[in-house]
């Protein structure tokens, strides 16, 4: 990382995981949405390869979120609505209903530690 670049294509990665976790998708699912290999999502989430600025726009369209929320200071706060969406959204596919309280237990857990 030098001062021109005040990120890391491990960071970006960390983020693209982040985000598509969020979504419910696994890689396979994202790699075909934007018509590569799980393999290059693996190494895009790892740091290996760097994103293009053309990847990465498809990446997040395919995720549904602003490409700005990849970098550091993306400012996920005005996004909360979209991401609380998300979330309901993938918790309403959950079709085990012990799954389904196993997750709304550990959101409890875990928002009671913030």
């Amino acid at each position: 990382m030098t001062e021109s670049t005040p990120y890391s294509d491990a960071q970006i990665g960390n983020q693209l995981r982040l985000y598509r976790k969020a979504a419910g998708m696994t890689q396979r699912t994202l790699a075909g949405k934007i018509g590569i290999t799980f393999q290059q999502v693996q190494k895009y989430e790892n740091g290996l390869n760097r994103l293009s600025a053309a990847r990465l726009y498809a990446i997040a369209h395919a995720l549904q979120v602003p490409v700005r929320l990849f970098f550091p200071g993306g400012d996920m706060e005005h996004d909360l609505p979209h991401s609380a969406f998300t979330v309901a959204r993938n918790f309403s596919r959950i079709p085990n209903d012990r799954h389904r309280d196993a997750v709304a237990t550990l959101v409890g857990a875990l928002s009671s530690e913030c």
